[in-house]
This record gives structure tokens, C-alpha cells and sequence, in this order.
């Protein structure tokens, strides 16, 4: 026999022995021995197991993987993701996940609780203690298993923006009720004892993240733990400027006292001054200001001036002469300041 020939038969020989060991091992040993559910304990396992309609004896190689995910997840509504996978030689692991509820929709009589992704997680005659209630949307889809279908898109935009910035700042559990009746005039409640009042959708998430600083105290200003009232955010993107409006039930808290220094009549030197110094406080980033009486002054910004200022010499040359602040006249801006006018 010629050397290619034996080559040949060798190599032949060496797949029949690979092949026959693939083919003992998977009728042998690749077969489903035992099915592991992990994970979140929602649902029982016999549950579980069920739908997965896996059998002892099973190929492993050949078992539904992906069909079989999606099936826990539609037709278990609180599963949020399975994932199922091959644990070698004869094992499969099911892990469950548990779907979070983020707020729970009414329409018509029924309220509906969905999670972050807008699935729908049941249907109830009355909303569930402690979690967020949002009304003004109208439901086009809304089956049990599957994401809830709002017919507004731009309602639909806003509630899923308010739900992850709520959940990422870690305060979804504070915020009580949410109203998107009027998308211009969004309201959002803190504790039953705050109102936000949000305006458009425009820039909501950077909103929610300044109200909840001021909410909380995060920015060492802000509304108090035992106030009540209105918080205005409408205006944050334009004016860099939220505002409080404490309510008739909220208690009443000793603020400091606005600054008693005397501020001069303006002359038309320091004129064009003044109306600088206006136009820069006008143009501080992000004060938080009470609507409510006098401006707050712990939350007032302060420009540094010190309008109060005088020259004694100025004072003092003003009263040698006989003239008086109102007796004075502009005669031209000189080296020596303005020329007082003589009584006679």
C-alpha cells in the first residue's frame, strides 16, 4: 500500500474514533440531568419550571434557550429578564431577575402598575401604597406583560425621562403623585407636601436633578423638611432661577434680616455704575429665591459692593459750601468732581 494511501486511512480512522467519542459523550453524558432556578424569588419554581418545559433526559446541546427567555418574560410579568444557560456536563441554570414597579397609571377605572421600561406589571381597582401615581395620560395598549401603550408619544417621553431621573437620584420611593395633563404645566408632588412645578418637557431631567438638591438639602439650600408649598421650576432654563412659595400650613421660620445699609441717591457719575452692577446680579447662575415676603438672604447671592460708601472729604467740602444733597447741579464732569452750586 503506497504511503498517501495509509495517510488516508490513518486520518479516516482518527475521525471515526473522534466522532463515535462526540456521539457516546452527547447520548451519554450532554443530556439534562437537572434544571437550577436562581436569582429573585418571584414566582415558585414549580412555576417556573413549567414554562420551561424542560425534561430530564433532554439533549443539552439542543435544548430552546431564547424562545424559552421570552416566554418567562411575557407571560411572568414581574420577571424583568431570564436568562437561561448551559452549565456542562448535564446541568441548566434559569436566572430570574424581578421587574422593579416605577409608578403605577390610571385610565378610566383601572390603574395599571408598570415598571422603568414601561411594562405592565398588573391591573388594580385602587393604586398600591407608596408608589407614584400619574394621571393625564391616555392608554391606547395597556396588557398585562407588555409595554404600555400611551398615545401621546410626547406624554410617553416625558413620564419615561421622570422615571430614570427619579431612579437614578435614588428618591422614587419621595414622589407621590405626577400630573401630565397639560405637557406645558407638568406638576410632580414630593411627599404630599411640596409642588413641582416642572413647565414643559423642556430640559426635565435637569430640573428634577436641581429640585431634588433643593429638596433634599444636597445643596446646603433649599426647602426645609418641615415646609410646605410650591416649588417653581418652569422658569430653571431661561432664568437660572427657582422659586418657593411656602403654603398656609407650613410653619414659620426665622430668616436673616435684610440688610439695613443706606444706599445713596444716584449721581450722574455713578449712574452708568449702578446700572452695571444691576445688570450683573441679574446674571447669577442658579439662585434660589422665596417668592414670599422678602427675598430669603441665605439664599440670596451678594455682588460685594458696598453701596453705603462715602468720601468724608466730599461730605465734609458739601458742608463748608452750604449745599445740600439736593442742592447741586451737573455741570460737567471735572477734576475736581462736581462743583457744588452757591446758595446765592
Amino acid at each position: 500500500m503506497s504511503l498517501t494511501k495509509r495517510r488516508f486511512l490513518i486520518v479516516l480512522a482518527l475521525l471515526v474514533m473522534v466522532g463515535g467519542t462526540l456521539f457516546l459523550a452527547e447520548s451519554l453524558l450532554l443530556r439534562v440531568a437537572e434544571v437550577r432556578v436562581t436569582g429573585d424569588s418571584v414566582y415558585p419554581e414549580e412555576e417556573i419550571l413549567q414554562i420551561c418545559d424542560y425534561k430530564k433526559g433532554d439533549n443539552l446541546l439542543f435544548i430552546p434557550i431564547s424562545s424559552r427567555e421570552e416566554k418567562l418574560q411575557e407571560q411572568l410579568p414581574y420577571v424583568a429578564k431570564a436568562k437561561i444557560s448551559r452549565r456542562l456536563p448535564s446541568t441548566v441554570v434559569v436566572e430570574i431577575t424581578a421587574a422593579r414597579a416605577a409608578c403605577c397609571l390610571q385610565a378610566g377605572g383601572t390603574w395599571y402598575v408598570v415598571d422603568g421600561q414601561g411594562k405592565v406589571l398588573e391591573a388594580r381597582a385602587d393604586p398600591p401604597d407608596g408608589l407614584l401615581q400619574a394621571t393625564g395620560f391616555v392608554l391606547n395598549a395597556a396588557q398585562i406583560g407588555q409595554p404600555l401603550g400611551v398615545e401621546d408619544p410626547a406624554a410617553a417621553e416625558a413620564l419615561a425621562q421622570i422615571l430614570r431621573t427619579v431612579d437614578s437620584l435614588g428618591v422614587a420611593g419621595d414622589f407621590t403623585r405626577l400630573d401630565v395633563t397639560d405637557l406645558y404645566n407638568i406638576q410632580i408632588w414630593y411627599q404630599d407636601r411640596v409642588e413641582c412645578r416642572l413647565g414643559s418637557a423642556v430640559e426635565l431631567e435637569n430640573k428634577l436633578q436641581y429640585a431634588v438638591g433643593l429638596l433634599t438639602g444636597e445643596t446646603g439650600k433649599g426647602v426645609r423638611p418641615e415646609e410646605n408649598g410650591v416649588l417653581e421650576l418652569s422658569h430653571l432654563p431661561d432664568m437660572k432661577t427657582a422659586y418657593f412659595t411656602p403654603g398656609k400650613d407650613s410653619p414659620v421660620v426665622q430668616t436673616p434680616a435684610p440688610s439695613s445699609r443706606a444706599t445713596p441717591s444716584p449721581t450722574p457719575e455713578s449712574s452708568s455704575e449702578e446700572e452695571s452692577g444691576e445688570e450683573d446680579i441679574g446674571e447669577e447662575d442658579e439662585q434660589y429665591t422665596s417668592v414670599a415676603g422678602e427675598p430669603e438672604g441665605e439664599y440670596t447671592e451678594d455682588n460685594g459692593e458696598d453701596e453705603g460708601y462715602s468720601d468724608p472729604e466730599e461730605e465734609e467740602e458739601s458742608t463748608e459750601e452750604g449745599g445740600g444733597d439736593e442742592d447741586w447741579e451737573d455741570t460737567g464732569y471735572e477734576e475736581g468732581g462736581v462743583e457744588p452750586v452757591s446758595e446765592e
